[in-house]
């Protein structure tokens, strides 16, 4: 059985790799090119020409969770089941490169 799924994975896998190679080269250096998306609205990336924030901020909670573990810590050594919580908040900013 795992042989016949380790099959069927690898021909699915070799078509689909080969058929997502990019067949369209230029040579003569303008775009679209092989390093573009294809598109024709590409621009060289310069600091004028970003079009996204530089800036994002994440706010998250939750419960952590255990499956399967041997702490002691977690009863308080009386028995009592302790729950945690955990809780981030994030400030980050891009760095570009152009």
């Amino acid at each position: 059985m795992k042989l016949s799924l380790a099959i069927v994975a690898l021909a699915l896998a070799v078509p689909t790799a080969s058929f997502a190679q990019d067949s369209t080269a230029v040579s003569n250096g303008e775009y679209p090119n092989t390093f573009s998306s294809g598109s024709a609205n590409v621009s060289p990336f310069t600091q004028k020409s970003k079009r996204f924030n530089d800036w994002a901020i994440s706010v998250g909670a939750g419960v952590p969770l255990m499956q399967s573990a041997d702490l002691t810590s977690i009863k308080n050594g009386n028995g009592k089941n302790l729950f945690g919580y955990s809780a981030y908040v994030s400030i980050d900013k891009a760095i570009t490169h152009a």
